[in-house]
Formats: structure tokens, C-alpha cells, sequence
């Protein structure tokens, strides 16, 4: 039997994090790998406004200037994630 078209697409962590191991160098012959650095606060900022935009605009509550408060939002959420990120380190918090 020979399997065709199969994808398999995942996301994974650096193998330096810890709980990580490498990928098995039998399996990476195998296949195409791509990788990508963590987004920038801009970027981030791009992503998660557009989704925090879509979760306001279905809601019932009674917002005035919708826009404005999905920015607000945004910016926190991303400023959140990266004051956590930069007190959670690996050398600190381990798990």
C-alpha cells in the first residue's frame, strides 16, 4: 500500500525549552521543515487586534466606540504577554 498527499503540520517548541527533545533525525530526513522566530509586539499586536475585533463585534453588550476599546484590549493583552515573558524565563520557572 503507498500513502500519498499526506501533510502533517504541527508546531513545536525549540528543543532547548526545557521538556523538549530533538527530532529524531529519522524522521527529519523525511521531511521539509520551516521555521519561524516569535512575532514582534507589531506583529502581535496585528493578530490579536483582528481577532479581538471579531470577538467584540459578536457580542451583545453595549459598547459605544467598539474600535477603540479593541485596540485598548489588544494592547494590554499583548503588553501582558510580554511582561510575562520576560519574567517567566526558563531559568526561572522551569516547568
Amino acid at each position: 500500500m503507498l500513502v500519498k498527499d499526506v501533510y502533517i503540520i504541527g508546531a513545536c517548541n525549540p528543543p532547548t525549552d526545557s521538556g523538549r527533545t530533538p527530532l529524531n533525525n529519522r524522521y527529519l530526513r523525511q521531511t521539509y521543515l520551516l521555521f519561524c522566530s516569535y512575532p514582534e509586539r507589531d506583529s502581535l499586536i496585528t493578530i490579536y487586534g483582528k481577532f479581538m475585533k471579531v470577538i467584540l463585534s459578536n457580542t451583545n453588550v453595549m459598547i459605544k466606540d467598539k474600535e477603540s476599546v479593541s485596540e485598548r484590549l489588544t494592547e494590554l493583552m499583548v503588553d501582558f504577554y510580554i511582561k510575562c515573558e520576560h519574567e517567566f524565563t526558563v531559568e526561572k520557572a522551569p516547568h
